[in-house]
């Protein structure tokens, strides 16, 4: 049980603090075409990723942003192949957000694997 939670506590620090460094470095702002979403779902609550398409450097990509919403976010904030203002990470163009944040809220996974690890190891 000890080596579910240490791996749990460090899968959240690892995720946290990746999502946070790719958020930061999306900053260029462009226009991209919104396709449709994928879904995910668990017992208690569904989000949707957005689909993207959008060309950069002559390339063409269409891709699922790195961020999720409610389904209610989703209707009211965009519309089926409407353009938007996208921000894509300029040395990986696959990566973008729609919403440009700190990131800041990623970090609460740190801190909750933190929380984890420090529970688990404590109660040893």
């Amino acid at each position: 049980m000890i080596v579910f939670c240490v791996a749990f506590s460090l899968f959240c620090i690892g995720l946290g603090i990746w999502a946070f460094v790719e958020t930061r470095r999306c900053k260029k702002a462009i226009k991209g075409t919104f396709i449709t979403t994928n879904r995910y779902s668990s017992k208690s609550v569904t989000f949707h990723a957005p689909i993207f398409r959008y060309e950069v450097g002559g390339d063409s990509f269409q891709v699922q942003t790195m961020q999720s919403f409610t389904k209610r976010y989703i209707q009211k904030n965009f519309e089926f192949g409407k353009e938007y203002t996208i921000f894509i990470d300029e040395k990986r163009p696959r990566f973008f957000v729609i919403k440009k944040s700190s990131g800041v809220k990623y970090l609460i996974f740190v801190f909750i694997g933190m929380f984890f690890l420090v529970l688990t190891l404590g109660a040893r």
